[in-house]
């Protein structure tokens, strides 16, 4: 805007109020001493001649629509930061739906698969073994124990890699291992024949310790099953209940366990048959324990002990169905 338009937006003002423009005259007064750079004082806003009273006025409004302009502007930017907040908070609550639901279906898929593997077992038990006059010879078994030869400790991804000498065809991702003569047992994260140490163990429980010349043991599925029987379920204590803010479900405290609880997990509150999945765990927070959408029947409150079911695999379906 130049200086002609400016006096003539300051021409078209004259019948505002002449308080604002005194009061914005006698604050430059102020600000100066009333003086001006010689020492001479400056002239007060009864002796300020016509013309000049008349650029205060433009003066004045130029401000004014500049701070209306700006006021405006930042109107607006805060009108979109809230709305993307509102999106930021809609795709945080569809991601935890969606994960419930895979959660959900994973769990649907392993206990169908068991159920399958259950039935052609009893039907493998109710058939009748046929006798023939020359019984074959029965091929020996294959080896169910290796060799520890080497072993490196991968700090990054928090697991072992192990080299064997012998044995390693038995083995496949998810098997179960345990040192020979001990009780405690890993799961064999990856298998790759073709590396120098090809069995990956993640994350192995502190009690599951090997080291070169061990022989490890590959335990079957009914030796994990009859484990799993004897087994108590490890138990966390509620100490705190909240709910979500945005209604998906509730946050949980606990007093002691928090490191066996992981997200997909299955918990249940001891002494019923209310049974809802972990949604997700963050060990800093004050509630790490997040469960989004539980079935209504799932209602903890501090003081109730829950119970970590056994994982798929190990007997789950017959735990919650």
């Amino acid at each position: 805007m130049n200086v002609g338009t400016g006096a003539g937006i300051g021409l078209g003002q004259l019948e505002r109020d002449q308080r604002e423009v005194k009061r914005l005259h006698d604050a430059f007064l102020e600000a100066l001493d009333r003086h001006d750079g010689t020492g001479s004082p400056l002239p007060e806003w009864e002796d300020v001649p016509p013309r000049e009273r008349q650029a205060w006025r433009a003066v004045d409004v130029l401000v004014r629509l500049r701070v209306e302009r700006a006021e405006t502007q930042l109107d607006l930017v805060r009108s979109e930061r809230d709305a993307l907040v509102s999106q930021v908070q809609a795709l945080r609550s569809q991601v935890r739906f969606h994960e419930v639901l895979r959660s959900q279906d994973d769990l649907e898929a392993t206990r169908a698969k068991l159920e399958l593997e259950a039935l052609r077992g009893a039907r493998q038990r109710q058939a009748t073994p046929t006798h023939s006059a020359h019984p074959e010879k029965e091929s020996a078994p294959a080896p169910r124990t290796l060799k520890v030869t080497g072993l490196v400790e991968d700090k990054a991804a928090g697991g072992l890699y192990l080299a064997v000498e012998r044995g390693l065809e038995v083995l496949h991702p998810g098997a179960t291992v345990r040192v020979q003569g001990t009780a405690a047992t890993a799961e064999v994260t990856d298998v790759m024949p073709e590396e120098e140490t090809p069995i990956f163990i993640a994350s192995p429980d502190a009690a599951f310790t090997v080291k070169a010349g061990d022989v490890l043991e590959v335990v079957t599925d009914e030796e994990q099953s009859a484990v799993a029987d004897s087994t108590p379920l490890v138990t966390v204590k509620v100490t705190a209940v909240a709910p979500d803010e945005e209604g998906g479900g509730f946050y949980l405290a606990v007093e002691r366990g928090l490191r066996e609880v992981h997200q997909g997990d299955a918990v249940r509150i001891q002494g019923t048959d209310m049974v809802a999945v972990v949604t997700g765990v963050e060990p800093t927070t004050p509630l790490p324990i997040f469960i989004g959408y539980p079935p209504p029947s799932f209602a903890p409150k501090e003081g109730d002990v829950l119970e970590l079911l056994q994982k798929p695999g190990d007997g789950l379906p017959a735990l919650i169905a």
